[in-house]
């Protein structure tokens, strides 16, 4: 197949596809990693997951609501944790669940 400059067209690059285990892996730090950045610009702890725990209940106390909804994001995203660790999850069920994680990292993004 040629471009329409005569040159040949190179071809697609294909996306390497990726486990439901690694993607969950994935979906982890990123949320992890959120929950951390957070913390450190606080100047709270952030070195292993009682810091991180610590960290959603305190922006629960700054930001109250009967949900909990800090504590509650980064507890539901565990799901993912440990389906990185004992590979239970379906691919559905991954993608299904990941944007609930997706909204929880743009959150504290947003803080």
């Amino acid at each position: 197949m040629t471009m329409l400059d005569g040159r040949p067209a190179e071809p697609a690059k294909k996306r390497k596809r990726v486990s439901r285990v690694e993607r969950s892996r994935r979906i982890w730090e990123e949320v992890e990693q959120a929950v951390a950045a957070v913390a450190a610009r606080r100047g709270w702890p952030h070195e292993n997951f009682e810091d991180l725990d610590q960290a959603v209940r305190h922006l629960d106390e700054e930001n109250p609501n009967p949900y909990r909804s800090f504590w509650t994001g980064f507890h539901a995203s565990l799901l993912f944790r440990d389906n990185a660790q004992y590979d239970f999850m379906e691919m559905s069920e991954v993608k299904a669940t990941q944007p609930r994680a997706e909204k929880f990292v743009k959150r504290l993004e947003s803080l």
